[in-house]
């Protein structure tokens, strides 16, 4: 897994912004929206189903390739590694590495 994160965000452009295609609109407007929650869902047709949800519940889907899934990953890392938050966002190899083991409270 950490070789095809590393081969996706290598080849992606996070310097250079698109140039749209058409005329951008807005949806749901031009005021940025501070997503809250997110949801993977199971993976389909080579696509990974991510609805990202704001506190009002609105909702952003996407359908992302693997690719496309680690870069999106890559930019929230990068964010919040910027952001001062105390949080540690990470990709890892086998997530349940950090998970301690059950302990008996009594």
């Amino acid at each position: 897994m950490a070789f095809q994160k590393q081969e996706a965000v290598s080849k992606a452009n996070f310097a250079t912004a698109p140039e749209p295609e058409e005329e951008l609109t807005y949806p749901l407007g031009d005021t940025p929206l501070l997503p809250t929650k997110f949801t993977l869902g199971e993976k389909k047709d080579g696509f990974m189903p991510v609805t990202f949800e704001t506190v009002d519940g609105t909702k952003v889907a996407l359908g992302l390739n693997r690719d496309q899934l680690y870069s999106v990953c890559h930019l929230l890392i990068s964010a919040v590694a910027k952001s001062d938050w105390d949080l540690d966002l990470r990709i890892d190899d086998d997530p349940r590495q950090d998970v301690p083991p059950k302990k008996k409270l009594h």
